[in-house]
């Protein structure tokens, strides 16, 4: 690959179900360090952010003790995949 700036995307096949590839973003090359790209889990148009499903029922967090859900078990799935915090 040239040196200079270059457009980087996700592949698709290395991202986790449900996910997509973002847009692409221009990095210099050679980089300086890791290189975050961009991926998306797209909302259907019924969808409410923040809002789970979980055995059939939506769970805002309803029944835990602190009252997050599975929020804070799901961003620790999710970070131990991507590596970091978002």
């Amino acid at each position: 690959m040239p040196n200079g700036s270059q457009p980087a995307q996700a592949r698709p096949d290395t991202l986790p179900a449900y996910f997509a590839a973002g847009s692409a973003l221009s990095v210099s090359v050679p980089p300086t360090g890791d290189v975050a790209v961009p991926a998306v889990l797209a909302l259907g148009a019924r969808a409410k952010a923040n809002v789970y499903l979980a055995f059939g029922t939506a769970s805002p967090g309803a029944g835990s003790s602190d009252g997050s859900g599975y929020a804070d078990i799901l961003e620790a799935d999710l970070r131990s995949f991507w590596g970091r915090r978002p």
